[in-house]
């Protein structure tokens, strides 16, 4: 019978290309010394759908760090994990040259409410100049990075710039509904809005906001510090018009009881219905849970 170092990698390589997750590349890599090499072969040649972003609940208690959980399989849990927000213009790692992405920028914010950007070979992080203190989240589409406030959206001038500026390009649409927030607080609905070019001669921004009804195969993840989204069709276990949200009125759960972690689920798009994508509890006023990727 033969081991299983010594089965043949081209066999080795007709079961690798039916894993549908990246982790699961990395196990088999690491079964043996003779299986390392797949995973350089199978990261560079397959495209394996991403991981389901994992939810990070809030801490146990104070002596127990907070605990990562995955969605699709909620018993899987991952303990005494903890990243605060930071999103990269692209890959930090170019496969085709086996080296480091030089083009990479990577941009975060923090608690002073200014962005910073770091590049390949700089030693300190670069202040990002902006008109607003206050920011809500940062993204990065097709290279280019958005911030946004809670007045207005700003994109950041990076490239070529000795001092790196952020323009606003439009103003975040207001909500004219019933906005209050009663305690306990709960989500009814979502109202969801793309960036589109403004064709107003004379208007103050170069974009605007149009309300979108349907989401498509997108799924919207929604938190405090956090928003994106992916292709559902993509990801085992998400759904495509739906946007998977988490507990951010952090103004407001000072005020309950056990903290925030209430407010979650997973609102559809297509019929307004909100379900749960974590069945327990999970409440904190430090650090109620949010979304990790």
């Amino acid at each position: 019978m033969c081991a299983w170092a010594d089965i043949p990698f081209d066999i080795l390589m007709c079961i690798c290309e039916r894993l549908l997750d990246m982790k699961d590349v990395i196990f088999v890599s690491s079964v043996c010394k003779s299986w390392q090499p797949s995973f350089n072969v199978l990261s560079g040649k397959f495209k394996l759908p991403p991981h389901a972003p994992l939810l990070m609940l809030a801490e146990e208690n104070k002596h127990v760090l907070s605990r990562i959980m995955n969605i699709t399989h909620p018993s899987i849990e991952i303990r005494n994990m903890f990243v605060e927000k930071a999103v990269a213009s692209a890959d930090p790692w170019n496969s085709k040259v086996n080296d480091f992405n030089k083009e990479c920028v990577i941009v975060t914010t923090y608690e002073i409410g200014l962005p910073a950007f770091v590049k390949l070979g700089d030693k300190v992080w670069t202040d990002v100049q902006i008109e607003s203190r206050w920011y809500s989240d940062i993204v990065c589409y097709k290279g280019t990075f958005y911030v946004e406030s809670t007045i207005d959206v700003f994109c950041l001038n990076i490239d070529g710039q000795q001092v790196p500026l952020a323009t606003p390009i439009a103003a975040v649409p207001f909500c004219n509904k019933d906005c209050g927030h009663p305690i306990p607080y709960v989500t009814k609905s979502f109202d969801v809005f793309k960036l589109i070019k403004n064709k107003e001669i004379s208007a103050k921004y170069e974009y605007m906001f149009e309300k979108v009804e349907n989401l498509g195969h997108q799924a919207l993840f929604l938190g405090d510090g956090a928003s994106f989204s992916l292709p559902a069709t993509s990801v085992n276990g998400c759904h495509g018009n739906c946007i998977y949200f988490t507990d951010d009125s952090t103004e407001y759960y000072v005020n309950t009881e056990n903290g925030g972690g209430y407010d979650m689920g997973i609102y559809n798009l297509s019929n307004g219905i909100i379900d749960r994508h974590y069945k327990g509890q999970s409440l904190s006023y430090f650090c109620p849970p949010l979304w990790y990727i």
